[in-house]
């Protein structure tokens, strides 16, 4: 499915989160594999815990850094896409 703006994401119920001093840890408990994750990503995993629009993340991810809208859009879609590739997240086109 095509992430966009209005594209709803949210943390896989099978993902298991561990809080590091530098970001955080994920364990998939389907697949057994561990993910570590950034200060910026980590924000961004805190933030979907619950069903989210991309949007509305970019708005939270524009009060938390200096950069323009189109770059951090792009890049959480792109980090969005990574997360949903390797099964993290799941992505819906349904209103929250």
């Amino acid at each position: 499915m095509e992430i966009n703006a209005e594209t709803v994401v949210c943390a896989s119920k099978d993902v298991v989160v561990c809080e590091l001093d530098s970001g955080a840890a994920l364990l998939d408990l389907k697949s057994g594999s561990y993910f570590n994750l950034n200060g910026t990503t980590n924000f961004i995993w805190a933030n979907i815990a619950e069903p989210t629009k991309v949007a509305s993340l970019t708005e939270k991810l524009l009060e938390q850094y200096d950069v323009k809208a189109e770059i951090i859009e792009n890049d959480l879609i792109k980090i969005l896409n990574d997360l949903s590739n390797f099964g993290l997240v799941e992505v819906s086109q349904q209103a929250v």
